[in-house]
């Protein structure tokens, strides 16, 4: 099991809110997961926290857009979603990548 924790930055005013959520759902799909239901809440009068249920655990995103941040949390029981690869979909679509940790649980 491995749980990956990163806060990333990134420009409001290019990447919308449903950009957000679409790189999460993105992110998994590319990293080799397998999603199975997702969730979202948008806040107002800005921010969302979006989950998406995966057959090896979950991933969610909450934004701050007034800080321009996303904290992204993503847990696998299997070794076979890529977190390398999780990340770079993030870093690839505009978002800077710092304070990422994974943990073996």
């Amino acid at each position: 099991m491995k749980h990956l924790l990163f806060r990333a930055y990134y420009d409001p005013g290019v990447i919308s809110e449903n950009e957000i959520a679409e790189v999460l759902f993105g992110a998994c799909d590319f990293s080799g997961a397998h999603i199975r239901t997702i969730g979202r809440h948008d806040f107002h009068p800005v921010g969302l926290s979006v989950f998406a249920i995966l057959s090896e655990s979950h991933a969610s995103v909450h934004s701050w857009p007034e800080k321009n941040l996303v904290v992204v949390d993503y847990f696998s029981c299997s070794e076979k979603p890529d977190f390398d690869k999780f990340m770079f979909f993030w870093s690839d679509r505009g978002f800077r990548i710092e304070g990422n940790k994974t943990v073996d649980r």
